[in-house]
Order: structure tokens, then C-alpha cells, then sequence
């Protein structure tokens, strides 16, 4: 039987659709390019540089007009089309009364909260389409984003500083073992956790991530009744009711995908909260160690309150004097860590 995290990485590159992922045979050889030859996809893509060339460890290929820098940072291209992973540029939502029809309490969900509105976006679904394009009441445009492979789930302002609006797909490359979404108006690729352009005529832009935070259905519930919860009705077909990505999380599992870069201070799929403000990185360990409740020093420059739910292995940053969530990401250590190398990590 194919490793769980085989069929994780098919999906996340696009290859496998929907009917294989729910029927695959559990004696199915092991075989990548089998497996996309199947599909008449004719192969799963090319390990590249960003630059156009090979990576460091991997076969040659071609990238088409690649345009950055820190090209030993190794990009995998899958042989697909675009938003094979389809995105919902139209969401619906209902009430949370009406999504405990669907979800339980132990369900957990991407959820933000700004301009006096609070959106969740539910990890069964997320596992499926990666990205939201919305706006709030207020004409406030966000993309609401989610990487299964890193576990990462991230807000972020669609606004670029000149004021100019744009709008997320899904390459299905992986960048760093995450995902790379592209924005449609100028087709350049952004790395998933640095919210950075990483090719394409945007190369260096930075995105500013909105406040967000990975908790459980029944803390939405508890918390935030009145929130907007993205409808099962996306207008997809997807058994949302099943986990592709079951048993990657486990903690001691490998990490298929290349990465520039193993820090060996954490397991590397410790999950922890990440916070970054005025340059400085700090990550938090949500482990059996953590403590229920945690008041940091200066951030950045920024007061932080960290509240544990160790029962569900996550974690939210607030603002003391406000209790406002705060810009972050719950991903693995490995995420955080190969793109914040200079992270400091919070000892409790």
C-alpha cells in the first residue's frame, strides 16, 4: 500500500482527482509516474530551481519565464494546468447553527476576524481547495488560504501597495514542501507561508497577512456565534467528509518534498504558532509542554498573549490590551522555520 504521504503529494500537485483519491486501490504499486501515466497526465512534473534550472538534487527542467533570485531553492513543477486544485472565487456561507449540521466541535477551521466581521473556513473543505477570494461587507478584499502539507492556514490582504486588487489561484507547485498560489492579474507565483512573490514581474512583493487563527468548530461556536462559515455548497464535487491527508500529521512521519533547509531545534513537524512584526520572528510550540496561557515580552515591538488549547493541539495570539486576535500562522516547525531561518523560539 502507497504511504499516505504519496497520495498527499498527488493531490497537492494536482494529479490525482477527487474520484481516484476516493476509490484508490489500497494494493496499488508505489509509483509516482505510474500514477499520473494512469491519468494520461504523462508524468507528475520536474523538480526545478527557480531560476529555470535544476535544483541542487534533483533532474533538469525547464520552468518557463522564470525571474528570481534564491534560485537553489528548489520548486517543484507539476505537469498539470493551473487550478486543477479549483479555488472558490464565489463562496457561500451559513450560520454556525447551520454548519454544526455538517461539523463537529472537534472539527477545526481557518477563522479571521476584522472590520467587524468574523469568517470561518472549515479544514474539511480547505483540504480540497486551498483558497478563497472574498471581501468583507466593507469591500475589504482577502484570500483566505490554507496548505494541508504545512498545515497552514493564512489571511491575507488582497490590496497590493499601490492599491491594485488581485486575485489567488493555485499553481499546484510546491515551493519549500507548500504550496504556491499565482495571482491572475500578472501571473507571478507566491510562496504559500511567506506570502511572498517568488516569480513572475511581482518577484519580491510582500503580502500583508490579516489576523487569523486555526481552531476548533466548538470554539466558534463558543466564541464567535455570530460568524459567517463557509457552505459545503461550494458547487464542487469533493467528499469533504474524508481526509486525504490522514496520518501525514503524524509527528515522527516523513516529509517527502525537498527543502532548502532541516532545522533540527524542533522536530520538524512540531506544530507551533508563528508571529513576525517589524522583522523579528518568534515561534511557539503547541506542545504537551505548553503552558494553558502565555504573556511574551515585545514581539517587534508588539505585546502578544498566547492562549493554548492543548486538548486540540492549537494555539491563538491576542493582543493583551485589546484581546484581539493578532497576524499569525499555526503551521509545522518546519514551515515556520525554512522560511523564517533567523526565528527565535519561545521557552516557556
Amino acid at each position: 500500500m502507497p504511504p499516505r504521504w504519496i497520495v498527499m503529494f498527488l493531490l497537492a500537485a494536482s494529479v490525482f482527482t477527487a474520484f481516484w483519491i476516493a476509490n484508490r486501490s489500497p494494493d496499488a504499486p508505489f509509483s509516482l509516474g505510474g500514477a499520473a501515466e494512469v491519468l494520461g497526465l504523462g508524468g507528475l512534473g520536474s523538480l526545478v530551481g527557480l531560476d529555470g534550472g535544476p535544483a541542487n538534487h534533483s533532474r533538469a527542467s525547464e520552468s518557463g519565464d522564470a525571474n528570481t533570485a534564491a534560485a537553489d531553492r528548489p520548486l517543484i513543477v507539476p505537469d498539470v494546468p493551473r487550478d486543477a486544485i479549483p479555488p472558490l472565487d464565489s463562496p457561500a456561507y451559513v450560520s454556525v447553527s447551520q454548519a454544526g449540521r455538517d461539523l463537529t466541535n472537534d472539527d477545526f477551521v481557518l477563522v479571521t476576524l476584522f472590520d467587524d466581521e468574523v469568517f470561518a473556513y472549515p479544514e474539511r473543505i480547505m483540504n480540497w481547495h486551498e483558497i478563497v477570494n472574498d471581501h468583507t461587507s466593507q469591500g475589504t478584499p482577502f484570500a483566505a488560504t490554507f496548505c494541508p502539507l504545512c498545515r497552514s492556514g493564512i489571511v491575507f490582504d488582497r490590496r497590493l501597495e499601490d492599491g491594485t486588487v488581485i486575485e489567488f489561484g493555485n499553481t499546484g507547485s510546491l515551493y519549500e514542501s507548500a504550496m504556491v498560489m499565482y495571482d491572475r492579474q500578472t501571473n507571478s507565483d507566491w510562496a504559500h507561508v511567506e506570502g511572498v512573490a517568488i516569480r513572475g514581474s511581482l518577484r519580491g512583493t510582500k503580502l500583508t497577512v490579516l489576523p487569523s487563527g486555526m481552531i476548533t468548530f466548538g470554539q466558534l461556536r463558543r466564541d464567535h456565534p455570530q460568524a459567517k462559515v463557509l457552505s459545503f455548497d461550494t458547487g464542487h464535487d469533493r467528499p469533504y467528509d474524508r481526509n486525504p491527508f490522514a496520518g501525514y500529521e503524524d509527528a515522527d512521519g516523513a516529509i517527502p518534498f525537498p527543502l532548502s533547509k532541516r532545522d533540527e531545534r524542533l522536530p520538524l513537524k512540531t506544530r507551533v504558532l508563528g508571529l513576525e512584526f517589524n522583522g523579528q520572528a518568534k515561534a511557539y510550540p503547541i506542545t504537551v509542554e505548553s503552558p494553558s496561557e502565555f504573556q511574551d515580552e515585545l514581539v517587534g515591538g508588539q505585546a502578544v498573549r498566547v492562549e493554548f488549547n492543548l486538548a486540540d493541539a492549537s494555539a491563538v495570539a491576542v493582543d493583551p490590551a485589546t484581546g484581539d486576535p493578532l497576524p499569525q500562522l499555526n503551521t509545522f516547525w518546519f514551515g515556520w522555520s525554512v522560511s523564517h531561518p533567523d526565528t527565535q523560539i519561545a521557552e516557556y
